[in-house]
């Protein structure tokens, strides 16, 4: 298992975020994280790739506690686990041209400056060309930032990559592509992807196992198919009669996927 929680709490002042959560996450599977807003979904993702610290319990990356890798090798832990947010907008300077941005975790990280046909295969990954090097974050749509945060997340060569609600922000139209290009990059790259949704729907076709939280604790886990055509948990059942529109996987979701590139009903 690469990734683990045992046992898992965290709070905020005197309310408890995160309790008594149990994980794990195998190198190179896919995990949705599923729950409505408050549910600790974002907390979690937060620790696991230690953006935040101060939980109780156990959460280890590759066997190693993550505190024990922040403080001995806190660079090396953050080149192995890579964030994508939800708002591209806000978590790019909005002073920095896009090549600077692009830039700074390889600087940070590895104390070099990238060459520039490095950016360019950075950029060709996520779909882009050079020509937005020297543009501004507001002179950008929020898909095209959407993919900048992502390659930016990709120069470091991560082996996790956690997605927390990527697509939220973004308009309808460009959602899928966002999805479908994540799902490559994951097979790609090999990448562990751990995807964080209030959407059902997206979490049930881009996730092999999955976990529905609420309050603060898991309430089901277990293979995405099986939680989605047998949900155990009343609020597991809530939340796929509240998207009774979405057509529930019927295979795996790469067959799936691959079932409708055949019908040419797919985009990338």
């Amino acid at each position: 298992m690469l990734v683990e929680a045992h046992d898992l709490w965290f709070r905020y002042g005197k309310e408890w975020t995160l309790a008594e959560l149990e994980l794990s996450v195998e190198s190179s599977a896919t995990l949705g994280i599923v729950g409505e807003s408050g549910s600790g979904k974002s907390t979690l993702v937060r620790l696991l790739c230690g953006l935040i610290t101060g939980a109780s319990g156990t959460a280890r990356y590759d066997g190693r506690d993550i505190t024990e890798w922040l403080r001995r090798d806190a660079k090396q832990f953050r080149r192995h686990n890579q964030i994508v947010f939800q708002n591209p907008a806000s978590s790019l300077d909005p002073r920095m041209r896009i090549r600077t941005s692009l830039t700074e975790p390889v600087k940070a990280l590895e104390r070099r400056v990238p060459t520039l046909q490095e950016i360019e295969q950075w950029l060709a990954l996520v779909g882009l060309g050079s020509d937005v090097l020297a543009r501004y974050p507001h002179q950008l749509s929020g898909g095209q930032l959407q993919r900048i945060a992502i390659a930016r997340a990709l120069s470091v060569n991560p082996t996790v990559l956690y997605a927390d609600e990527p697509t939220s922000a973004l308009d309808v139209s460009v959602q899928a592509q966002v999805l479908n290009l994540l799902m490559n990059l994951r097979q790609r790259l090999g990448l562990t992807l751990v995807m964080v949704s209030h959407d059902l729907a997206i979490v049930g076709r881009m996730s092999e196992q999955m976990i529905v939280m609420k309050s603060g604790r898991i309430v089901e886990s277990g293979p995405t198919l099986n939680v989605m055509h047998n949900p155990q948990s009343d609020y597991t059942r809530t939340l796929i009669e509240a998207a009774q529109a979405v057509s529930l996987p019927t295979t795996g979701v790469y067959e799936n996927r691959l079932a409708n590139t055949r019908s040419g009903h797919a985009t990338s």
